[in-house]
């Protein structure tokens, strides 16, 4: 069983990078074992692969993806030689990461899965409402 407590403002943009790039970093980042393919991650994210070119081609160009062909196809993986890659890993996870982490937990067959909400307030102080756990 996995109990999730997600605070909202982690859920915002937090404004460190434009929309599309938070979540080819989310995308990447959070597996970076694994190998995409243009259309691919244009597919996961729901977006033309047209709308990626130049995403794809900066982060490239920062050291943060490697590029690489394989017959017609482009691919595109983490590079784990980027001298910032695990801070930024952080970063991404714990921000634009978190709704692709929940969807890959969900995913999970043959796990029972919960998901809950704190509501309070910043200063620490109690709120007049408590949390809330539901079975999904």
């Amino acid at each position: 069983m996995y109990v999730f407590f997600v605070h909202s403002a982690t859920m915002v943009n937090s404004g460190l990078f434009p929309a599309t790039r938070a979540r080819v970093l989310a995308a990447v980042l959070l597996q970076p074992e694994r190998t995409w393919h243009l259309r691919e991650l244009a597919r996961h994210l729901g977006l033309s692969p047209s709308s990626l070119q130049g995403e794809l081609a900066s982060l490239v160009a920062q050291g943060v993806l490697t590029r690489r062909r394989e017959g017609r196809r482009v691919c595109f993986q983490a590079d784990p030689d980027c001298p910032y890659h695990t801070e930024l890993r952080g970063l991404i996870a714990k921000t634009a990461g978190i709704p692709d982490m929940l969807r890959a937990a969900l995913q999970r067959p043959g796990r029972r899965t919960w998901a809950g909400a704190w509501l309070g307030r910043v200063d620490g102080e109690p709120a007049a409402t408590g949390h809330l756990q539901t079975p999904l």
